[in-house]
């Protein structure tokens, strides 16, 4: 399972590991708490599916557009530059998504991934 990487667990530690990863990661360096409680609840879940389906839909707001421009290639690195600290924090969020929204993690895992 660690090997899946969530775009909630990434999204979490991105405030943190940001500073290595700031030429792939420019905008999500910028990500407040607030913004990724937005992200990580079942409605900001929902609009990442959707706008990575289509992005002129109307959930897909500036926050939303600009997460999913910069989140693959983070993902796809797994958090490579993060430290232990960083990836402890990876892996207690990715345990709390997947078991609060399952369907929602497999379902942008495998948009993500595919």
């Amino acid at each position: 399972m660690r090997n899946v990487v969530c775009l909630v667990a990434a999204l979490a530690v991105l405030v943190v590991a940001a500073e290595a990863q700031e030429a792939q990661t420019a905008f999500l360096a910028t990500l407040t708490p607030e913004q990724i409680a937005q992200l990580s609840a079942q409605e900001g879940l929902d609009a990442m599916i959707v706008c990575y389906k289509q992005k002129d839909d109307p959930q897909c707001t500036e926050l939303v557009t600009n997460t999913l421009a910069e989140l693959p290639e983070l993902l796809r690195t797994n958090c490579g530059l993060c430290s232990e600290a960083q990836r402890k924090l990876l892996d207690d969020v990715l345990d709390q998504v997947t078991k609060e929204f399952p369907d929602k993690f497999n379902q942008l895992r495998k948009l993500i991934f595919s």
